[in-house]
């Protein structure tokens, strides 16, 4: 198991409840600040959208989406950081 991390031959998947209805596929390629750090580095994020939700709370309307989230980087709090970028925070 550790020889396939190192070689990067280990998928990171998760899934995620999120505000808002999100597109049925898309790439969020949006650079993070280093964690306690003042410059950026690249992160990737692959979304895919598995169901969407209408659900009526208190009289209002409110949609989410289930989606699943691939990493092609692994960053401090990349998912979380990523989701809230394009207002779409877990």
């Amino acid at each position: 198991m550790i020889e396939m991390f190192k070689n990067k031959k280990v998928i990171k998947k998760y899934v995620a409840f999120v505000h808002g209805v999100t597109p049925e596929e898309m790439k969020i390629d949006i650079p993070l600040k280093k964690h306690k750090e003042k410059g950026t580095e690249i992160a990737i994020t692959n979304l895919k959208t598995l169901e969407q939700y209408e659900l009526q709370i208190q009289g209002e309307d409110r949609f989410y989406s289930l989606v699943q989230l691939e990493l092609e980087t692994g960053r401090y709090h990349q998912i979380r950081r990523h989701l809230k970028a394009i207002k779409h925070p877990i």
